[in-house]
C-alpha cells in the first residue's frame, strides 16, 4: 500500500493525502536544516555525530527510530534494534499543526490536518496489524512495513542505494545506513553532505562509497533543466574526491550559491532568474521579512477571531450542565401532533457501521488476553456482551455519534475515530448501568438492584458488579487514550463526572422528597443522563474537525442533551400511563407497578394536587393515582419531551444542509412519537 491506497478513495481520500503531504514538507524543512524532527506517536528522526575533524567540521547523520507506542499499539517490530543513545522522545522540533496548515497544506484549517494526520496514523497502523504490505512516504524517506516488519530508507539525497558498503564490511540496510550529513564549519561556510560510514580517528577504517547530496529538502514542485543545469556540476563530482572538494570549498562557492538560489526562488515562489544578481544575505533579509509579515498576518487574524469569539459568547452565557447556545431559527415543528416526515432512515445511514462497532465491542469484552480474561470469563461481562449485541435500544448513542459525525463533517463521512468514540460512549454508559442502584445486603426483590441483579443472578454479589463496571471504565478508558485528543479526553470525562454529579443529586432527592423540586429533578436528570450523550456528540463534532467550543460543536452538544432528555421523558410518561392501566383494573398494585425512577410526571401533577408528592415517598393510595390521571400528568411529560425535541432540532439550524441533518431531524420526531429507531 501507498499514501494513495492508504488514504482511501472516499471523499476523504484527497484530504488525507494533502495533510500528509503538508507533513512530509515540514519534514523535509527540518531535515534539510539538520533540525530533528518528532511526529507522536510514530517516529522520530535525529542527527548522530559520527566525526568532528579539528576544525570544527562535524559529520553528522539522520537516524530514523519508530516510536514504542506505535510498536506496542499494532504489534510492529523494527527490522533491526535501535541504536544506543537515543535521545528522549520530543527532543527534536514537535510537529506543528498551525504550521502545518498555514504554510503547506494548501488550504486545509488545522484542525482538519491534525484530524486527518491522526487518522492516517491509524490507518497505518491498522494495516500494519493487519499484515499488509506498507510502503509510505513520510518526506525524508519511504517506511516500509512487511510482515509486522518495519524499516525506514531515506530518500532523495539522503539515500545511497538500496544498500551500501561501509568501511568495516559490514553490509546495512539503507533503513539504517542512514547518510551523514556534514554540518556547518566554524567559519560558517557552506559543506557538503555524504552518505557513508565516519572515517577519522586512529584506526577507523576508509569508506569504500560515499555520494554528494547537499540539502535533503524535495521542492514543492519539480525542477526544470535549466534549474538542474545550476548545479549539475557538483552532483557530477566523483564521489571518491568528495573530501577534496571540501577542502577547496571557495572553488565551489558559485554552484553552491547557484543551487541554494534556486532553492529560495522556490521557496519565494518566483524564478530564480530573478534573484540571480542578488546576494544570499539580500534574499535571505527579504525571507525574513516575508515570514515576519506572515506571522503579523497570522496574529491580527487570532485576534479578529478572538473578537469575534468575544462577541459570540457575550450573547450567551457559559454553557453549563446541558446549557443552550443562541437560539438558531426553527428547523422544522416537532410536537406530539405531528406525523414522523418522510425522509431518511437514521438507523440504516449508519447501520453496517453501527455492526461493526458492536462486533467491536463484543470482541473488547470477549478478549481472553492479558490480566482481563479472568474478568471476562465471568458471566456479567457475558451479559454486556449480550446487552450491546441484541438490544436494539443500545444503538442509540453510537447511532448518534456516528450521525453527528456525518452531519458535522465537510464531506458527511465518518472515519475509525468517530467509531472509537461511540463505542467509548456505550462501554461507559452501560459500565453506569451495572453500577446503578446496588442492591442492599438484605434485599431479595430482583425488580431492584442492578441490571447484572436482574439480567444474571441475583446472588452474584455487590462487589462482582462494581469491579465489573470498573473493567468496563477501564476498558474505555484505554481507547479514550487511543484517540490522542486532549479536548476529547477532557470532555468524555466530564461526561462520567457528570453521572456520577446526576447520581449524587439523585440520591439526596430520594432521601427528602417532599422537598424535590421539578428543576432539582430535571438538572438530576440532565447531568445524570444528558451529559454524557451531548458531550459525546460535541467530540464526534471536535473529531469532524471543529473547535472544541466553536458555535456547530456547542450546537451538537446542545442536540444531543435535549435529545437525551426528550427520551428520557418520554419514557417516563410511558411508564406512567401503562402503571396508571393496570392499576385501574387493581388500584391496590400502585406501588409494585409504579417504577422509583418514574418523577417528572409526579412532579408535573403535583402543581396542580400537592398530594400527589406522598408517592415519591412511597404512598400507595389510590386516590393519589386518580389524581394523578385527573391532572394529566402522562399529557404533561410528553409535552415537556416535545420541547425538549424541539431544541434538539433547532440546535441543527447551524449545520450543513445534508441527508444526515434531515435524519438527526427525524430522529427527533421518532423519538417523542414512540417510533421504533430500528
Amino acid at each position: 500500500m501507498d499514501v494513495r491506497e492508504l488514504a482511501g478513495a472516499d471523499a476523504h481520500g484527497l484530504l488525507r493525502r494533502k495533510a500528509w503531504e503538508a507533513l512530509g514538507v515540514w519534514i523535509n524543512s527540518r531535515i534539510a536544516r539538520q533540525r530533528g524532527v518528532y511526529v507522536p506517536n510514530l517516529f522520530q528522526i535525529y542527527w548522530k555525530t559520527l566525526a568532528t575533524d579539528g576544525n570544527g567540521s562535524r559529520l553528522n547523520r539522520p537516524v530514523f527510530v519508530l516510536s514504542e507506542r506505535f510498536c506496542e499499539n499494532f504489534g510492529v517490530k523494527p527490522a533491526v534494534a535501535a541504536e544506543s543513545g537515543v535521545p528522549a522522545p520530543g527532543t527534536g522540533d514537535e510537529v506543528n499543526f498551525y504550521r502545518l496548515a498555514i504554510q503547506h497544506s494548501e488550504g486545509l484549517s488545522k484542525d482538519q490536518v491534525f484530524t486527518y494526520v491522526r487518522d492516517m496514523l491509524f490507518r497505518l497502523g491498522d494495516a500494519a496489524k493487519q499484515g499488509r504490505e506498507v510502503r509510505l512516504d513520510v518526506g525524508a524517506g519511504i517506511l516500509v512495513i512487511v510482515g509486522r516488519e518495519a524499516s525506514f530508507e531515506f530518500s532523495g539525497g539522503l539515500g545511497a542505494g538500496a544498500a551500501a558498503d561501509v568501511g568495516d564490511g559490514e553490509h546495512k540496510k539503507v533503513s539504517h545506513l542512514d547518510p551523514m550529513l556534514a554540518g556547518r564549519n566554524a567559519t560558517g561556510g557552506e559543506s557538503l553532505a555524504m552518505a557513508g560510514h565516519a572515517a577519522s580517528g586512529a584506526g577507523s577504517a576508509s569508506p569504500t562509497r560515499r555520494s554528494v547530496v547537499l540539502f535533503a529538502e524535495p521542492s514543492r514542485k519539480a525542477l526544470s533543466a535549466e534549474e538542474e543545469a545550476l548545479f549539475a556540476d557538483v552532483d557530477a563530482l566523483d564521489p571518491e574526491t568528495v573530501l577534496a572538494a571540501a577542502e577547496e570549498a571557495p572553488m565551489r562557492t558559485g554552484d553552491l550559491e547557484a543551487f541554494t538560489r534556486t532553492r529560495l526562488g522556490q521557496v519565494m515562489g518566483v524564478d530564480p532568474k530573478t534573484i540571480a544578481d542578488r546576494s544570499i544575505e539580500d534574499v535571505g533579509a527579504e525571507l525574513t521579512a516575508r515570514a515576519a509579515s506572515l506571522e503579523a498576518q497570522l496574529r491580527a487574524q487570532r485576534a479578529e477571531g478572538d473578537k469575534l469569539e468575544a462577541r459570540l459568547r457575550a450573547g450567551t452565557p457559559p454553557l453549563p450542565l446541558g446549557a443552550r447556545v443562541n437560539k438558531p431559527a426553527r428547523m422544522a415543528t416537532v410536537d406530539l401532533e405531528t406525523p414522523v416526515p418522510v425522509g431518511p432512515d437514521p438507523y440504516k445511514m449508519v447501520g453496517d457501521e453501527l455492526d461493526f462497532i458492536k462486533r467491536s465491542i463484543k470482541k473488547l469484552l470477549s478478549s481472553k488476553k492479558g490480566e482481563g480474561a479472568a474478568l471476562t470469563s465471568n458471566g456479567v461481562l457475558t451479559m454486556a456482551a449480550r446487552e450491546f449485541m441484541d438490544r436494539k435500544g443500545k444503538s442509540f448513542r453510537p447511532m448518534l455519534v456516528l450521525l453527528i459525525g456525518r452531519a458535522t463533517n465537510p464531506d458527511f463521512t465518518t472515519g475509525p475515530l468517530h467509531s472509537k468514540l461511540a463505542v467509548i460512549s456505550e462501554m461507559i454508559h452501560t459500565a453506569s448501568l451495572i453500577h446503578n442502584d446496588v442492591l442492599e445486603e438484605d434485599e431479595t426483590d430482583t425488580s431492584q438492584g442492578t441490571l447484572v441483579h436482574q439480567e444474571v443472578a441475583l446472588e452474584v454479589g455487590n462487589k462482582v458488579c462494581i469491579l465489573a463496571g470498573d473493567f468496563l471504565l477501564a476498558k474505555a478508558a484505554v481507547e479514550l487514550s487511543l484517540l490522542e485528543c486532549s479536548p476529547v479526553t477532557a470532555i468524555v470525562a466530564r461526561g462520567l463526572e457528570a453521572i456520577c454529579e446526576g447520581g449524587m443529586q439523585a440520591f439526596r432527592g430520594g432521601d427528602s422528597p417532599e422537598g424535590l423540586t421539578l428543576e432539582d429533578h430535571l438538572e438530576a436528570t440532565g447531568a445524570s443522563v444528558g451529559e454524557l450523550i451531548g458531550n459525546s456528540c460535541q467530540c464526534s463534532a471536535i473529531l469532524s474537525g471543529h473547535e472544541p467550543d466553536s458555535t456547530i460543536a456547542r450546537a451538537c452538544h446542545q442536540y444531543g442533551y435535549n435529545l437525551a432528555m426528550a427520551r428520557e421523558l418520554m419514557k417516563e410518561a410511558d411508564e406512567l400511563d401503562g402503571a396508571l392501566r393496570k392499576i385501574r383494573r387493581n388500584p391496590e398494585k400502585l406501588r409494585d407497578t409504579l417504577p422509583s425512577y418514574v418523577r417528572v410526571p409526579i412532579l408535573k401533577a403535583a402543581e396542580t394536587y400537592p398530594e400527589v408528592r406522598q408517592l415519591l415517598a412511597g404512598s400507595t393510595s389510590p386516590k393519589l393515582a386518580a389524581m394523578l390521571e385527573r391532572a394529566g400528568a402522562v399529557q404533561m411529560t410528553r409535552e415537556l419531551a416535545a420541547e425538549h425535541a424541539q431544541v434538539a432540532a433547532d440546535a441543527l439550524g447551524v449545520l450543513p444542509n445534508s441527508a444526515t441533518r434531515d435524519a438527526l431531524i427525524i430522529l427527533c420526531h421518532k423519538v417523542i412519537t414512540g417510533t421504533p429507531l430500528k
